[in-house]
């Protein structure tokens, strides 16, 4: 079951996604939560701002290590982009154009007024830009090329969010997709040329190669897991996956990032919480490359071509 804390974090990204930092309370999170608000400042005694700090810290590594994820799975490492993309809008459509994540909201509210929340902004930038960096040096990107064009990447993750929002329409983000993924690919350089690329280490890392080998031997079978092998993450998330008749680990291995983060009641955390679980048996949730929604709209392939 969820602790006292980490309902408190999980209400608090919902509220931010609806309502943004100014427009949330104290009290609109104690009756989200189910906390008192002498429970919130047990947990941040810093009030609104530490736990908007704490929503910012764990939603930046959720979503680093889901565009970790679906860099890795893309067949063309460059069309990582543009899946990258086709998920977001996906997930726009499929929750009414709710942001996805309140780090940019935020950013955009408090930069000038709260220097604690901008810099942990900063920092899920800088995180998401890293990533994106290492995956591009990785495919054969001059280091200082890859560096430029993966700011231009997160800085236009924020912006087409911002517009598709407001235009109600997935139109600027399927276009950044594709222009980014043609400006990644006119970049590459011959691998020949190309010192071995460095890969950052995060401290947010979900799971370790340690990690994975002591799993590995405990030497369960993947195919023999009980219907009551999901971890704790919370009744809200538990609810969420239930609707959708999943119950159990194996049954998530079909699912997408952001078919799960689409659902009401399931956020970030939960998310993090099953790839560890799934990692740490050496499975994975599918990859978010052409996620297709289930409101009956035609694939974003058959989009293109029409």
């Amino acid at each position: 079951m969820a602790t006292t804390r980490d309902r408190i974090i999980v209400a608090t990204n919902e509220l931010f996604r609806r309502s943004g930092y100014n427009g949330t309370s104290l009290a609109q999170i104690s009756d989200a939560s189910g906390a008192t608000i002498g429970s919130i400042y047990h947990f941040f005694p810093g009030g609104k701002e530490a736990l908007a700090v704490a929503v910012v810290e764990t939603t930046g590594a959720v979503y680093r290590e889901l565009f970790e994820m679906i860099a890795s799975a893309a067949t063309d490492p460059m069309e990582a982009f543009a899946d990258f993309f086709d998920g977001a809008a996906e997930i726009l459509r499929s929750s009414g154009y709710l942001d996805p994540c309140p780090i940019g909201g935020i950013a955009r509210e408090v930069a000038n007024t709260s220097e604690p929340l901008r810099i942990a902004a900063a920092a899920a930038f800088d995180s998401w830009i890293g990533a994106a960096r290492n995956h591009l040096v990785g495919a054969g990107v001059p280091p200082e090329t890859a560096a430029e064009l993966a700011e231009v990447f997160v800085s236009t993750v924020e912006g087409t969010f911002v517009v598709s929002r407001t235009q109600r329409s997935t139109t600027a983000l399927l276009a950044a997709g594709r222009h980014l993924t043609a400006l990644a690919k006119q970049a590459i350089a011959r691998p020949a040329l190309l010192p071995a690329p460095t890969v950052e280490s995060s401290s947010n890392s979900a799971t370790t190669g340690d990690d994975r080998s002591l799993a590995a031997g405990t030497g369960r079978d993947n195919r023999q897991m009980s219907a009551s092998d999901l971890p704790k993450i919370g009744a809200p998330a538990e609810r969420a996956l239930a609707s959708i008749g999943v119950t159990s680990l194996d049954q998530l291995t079909d699912k997408r990032p952001a078919e799960l983060l689409a659902l009401h009641g399931f956020g970030p955390r939960a998310l993090r919480i099953l790839v560890e679980s799934l990692s740490a048996q050496g499975r994975s949730l599918r990859p978010d490359r052409r996620f297709k929604p289930t409101s009956g709209r035609p694939p974003v392939s058959a989009r293109r071509q029409a």
